[in-house]
Order: structure tokens, then sequence, then C-alpha cells
């Protein structure tokens, strides 16, 4: 019984240390991770890249930062995402801006 209780609490820990989000050693980028949760009911994932001042938008668009008065700022031509805390704005294109929440 006590082995059993050892490998549980062994397989605990060994899961928990995976779901953290503090950069590797072996990671030479810091990165956070945010899931934010937009007005139109979808996610919106993005990873901040402190290493190369940048935001990668659902793993797909990669932003570079700009400049911003408060909080945070990342810009291309055709997309937008600024924000301060919990909160940003989600411009893509012609699609209308949308105003998102982080989750968790």
């Amino acid at each position: 019984m006590r082995t059993l209780l050892q490998a549980s609490a062994l397989m605990t820990l060994a899961i928990l240390a995976g779901c953290t989000a503090a950069p590797s050693p072996n990671n030479p980028h810091e990165t956070t991770n945010v899931v934010y949760r937009c007005d139109n009911g979808l996610p919106l994932r993005v990873s901040f890249d402190r290493t190369s001042n940048t935001a990668i938008v659902n793993e797909a668009i990669s932003l570079p930062q700009a400049q911003s008065g408060s909080g945070f700022r990342y810009q291309t031509d055709s997309h937008e995402l600024q924000g301060k805390g919990n909160e940003v704005t989600w411009t893509a294109g012609r699609i209308p801006t949308q105003r998102c929440t982080a989750v968790g």
C-alpha cells in the first residue's frame, strides 16, 4: 500500500511539473502563454515572447511589439493586439474589433 501511495505521489508531481508555465533553462526564449475569451465567445491564444518582443496569436500570426502609452501593444499593418492587465482588444483585418478577457 505504501509503495502504491508513493508511486501515486510521484506521478502527481510529474504531471504538475509538466503543467508549469515557467521558462525552462533549455529554452532560450522567455514566453508567457495566455488564453483570452472574446466577446464573440471564441478563445484567443497568445504567446508573448519577451526575448524577441513579439506576440504570436493563435499559433499563426506574429506581431512585433509597438509603442504604447500604457499597457502593451503588438501590431502589423492588418492586425493589432492592445491591452492592459487582463483585458485586450484584438483587431484582425476588416473583422470588427473584439474585446477579450484572460481566463484562468
